[in-house]
């Protein structure tokens, strides 16, 4: 999960300058054991909150019609990569864009 994340960065991505990783949660980051993993991983990686990573995270606290709009919104904040987690928030976050690489970890359908 944290590898496909850190994949999607072009190589000078990697450096010390501030990368935007957007996240797009059918949880919440709070309640999500997923996305506390996500976090301790790219910091192990040296991807720091506040130093060289900023997260967009927009979390449907578990309504899924919430997910369209939180994706479109997600895509305007014009993160370098989105990372979708749970449930099926791949397909609204892969209709929001096809141009900023999406990585996903947990889809219910992932061929869909």
């Amino acid at each position: 999960m944290i590898a496909g994340a850190s994949a999607a960065w072009p190589q000078a991505a990697r450096s010390q300058q501030q990368r935007r990783l957007g996240v797009l949660l059918f949880s919440s980051p709070e309640g999500d054991a997923n996305f506390r993993s996500l976090r301790r991983g790219l910091a192990d990686l040296g991807h720091v909150e506040g130093k060289n990573l900023t997260l967009e995270i927009r979390a449907a606290e578990g309504q899924p019609q919430r997910l369209p709009g939180l994706a479109e919104d997600l895509v305007r904040a014009k993160p370098d990569v989105v990372f979708s987690l749970g449930g099926d928030v791949t397909i609204p976050a892969a209709r929001a864009t096809r141009t900023i690489p999406l990585v996903f970890a947990t889809s219910a359908d992932p061929v869909r």
